[in-house]
């Protein structure tokens, strides 16, 4: 009987408490209500117009001059000069060259793997070093020289950018060694070199770190009767073979697309700031000559059209004629 009746007083006082509770919440929440219902906010900034109308317009629509732009039309990039290769506005230093509309990445790896293949003919031994191989190197260092010149200022993606400036100042350094000759040191300096080129190549990096207080100068490489003697084989052994027929042709088109922008790029490389003769006028001419016709060549490649690309390269050769008889 008493266990009974202390259940239900247990009972009876559970309830009383959870009665309890329930009012007390019912309260808390009626006096939060009343609150945010009373609650004032900041009232909203009020301005002199006197103050304040030489400093902003009253209606900055009709200050606005030319046409708006219409949503979602334009690519949202920056624009570009409106010829390739020239300075981008603003800059007129030769790092604002738009590299990437002269030559692909693509050609630029594939002319670097060919050069490679070139220089382990060239740098061999001391010997054959000494005898011929160090004007080979020269060739082959300097348009490396020139070729990580543009993948070091090259605007868009592009390999070994993060080398560019240490492998560069390497290939120049060795292009204007082997230009007095060759000797002992400028072998080893040479082979040194091709092996970090070939680390470069091997998805490695360079493993040296650039002179970042360069001042640029082409004189110690000297790179136009180089980057000259290039054209005259290229054209010889390659581009006029290419294009002599339409199987050639064919059987060619990613070569001669590759040559010609290389051609276009050493068309732009001649007429940078510092390049030997690249403020006369007419020796500019001639460089841009030979630009304009290595584009052509490239544009028949992608259109398939033989005849085009035959005057392309026709035009090339007449471009360097020309220099040559008046600049070495």
């Amino acid at each position: 009987m008493r266990h009974r009746r202390s259940s239900a007083f247990k009972c009876r006082r559970w309830r009383a408490w959870t009665l309890a509770s329930v009012l007390c919440l019912a309260v808390v929440l009626l006096i939060g209500a009343d609150h945010r219902k009373t609650s004032r906010r900041a009232k909203p900034p009020a301005f002199d117009p006197k103050r304040v109308g030489s400093t902003f317009f009253p209606d900055v629509f009709a200050k606005l001059q030319g046409d708006r732009p219409v949503p979602g039309t334009g690519d949202g990039q920056a624009s570009r000069p409106d010829s390739p290769g020239s300075p981008m506005e603003g800059g007129g230093s030769s790092s604002s060259v738009a590299w990437d509309e002269l030559i692909s990445a693509s050609s630029i790896e594939d002319e670097v793997k060919s050069l490679k293949l070139a220089l382990n003919q060239s740098v061999t031994t001391p010997s054959q070093f000494r005898s011929r191989g160090y004007k080979a190197a020269r060739r082959e260092f300097t348009l490396l020289n020139m070729l990580f010149w543009i993948v070091e200022h090259y605007q868009g993606e592009v390999r070994w950018k993060a080398d560019a400036k240490a492998a560069r100042q390497k290939f120049g350094s060795v292009a204007g060694n082997a230009k007095a000759g060759a000797n002992e040191q400028t072998y080893a300096q040479a082979k040194q070199t091709k092996d970090l080129l070939d680390r470069l190549l091997r998805g490695e990096r360079a493993g040296v770190e650039p002179d970042e207080d360069e001042e640029v100068s082409w004189e110690p490489v000297s790179p136009r009767r180089p980057l000259m003697q290039w054209l005259e084989q290229r054209y010889e052994a390659d581009l006029k073979a290419w294009t002599s027929n339409d199987k050639e042709f064919q059987a060619h088109s990613e070569d001669v697309l590759r040559e010609a922008e290389v051609v276009a790029a050493i068309g732009q490389f001649f007429l940078e700031e510092g390049m030997e003769d690249a403020e006369d006028e007419e020796y500019r001419a001639f460089s841009e000559q030979m630009k304009s016709a290595a584009r052509s060549v490239v544009s028949a490649v992608k259109q398939n059209d033989l005849a085009a690309a035959q005057t392309g390269v026709g035009q090339i050769s007449q471009a360097c004629s020309n220099c040559h008889e008046a600049y070495r």
